[in-house]
């Protein structure tokens, strides 16, 4: 079956890395988060509704310089990161992307 040209591709994750900072600072900030989307926590702006599991969510992406840091990371439910992964305008004017 032959694909439109004009259908977006799925938004495919790079498997988080396995090192121990990674996994320290994503601890860090579910437990931030209390383990809560944070669209969904600012009032659901976007107009998504949240399903599937917690993700955590680099603001300055780590192809752009961005890193681990607390204050560069946010909890959001798979609905809102693929969202913000295809929708980045968007993203940006709500803070969740730089």
């Amino acid at each position: 079956m032959k694909r439109s040209p004009m259908r977006r591709k799925p938004f495919r994750r790079k498997p988080p890395k396995d090192d121990a900072e990674w996994q320290e600072a994503r601890e860090a900030v579910l437990l931030r988060d209390s383990h809560l989307c944070q669209a969904w926590a600012q009032g659901n702006s976007l107009g998504v509704r949240c399903w599937g599991r917690l993700h955590v969510h680099h603001i300055l992406p780590r192809s752009r310089g961005g890193g681990h840091a607390s204050t560069n990371l946010v909890t959001l439910c798979a609905a809102h990161h693929d969202f913000i992964h295809g929708h980045p305008v968007d993203a940006r004017e709500h803070g969740l992307l730089l």
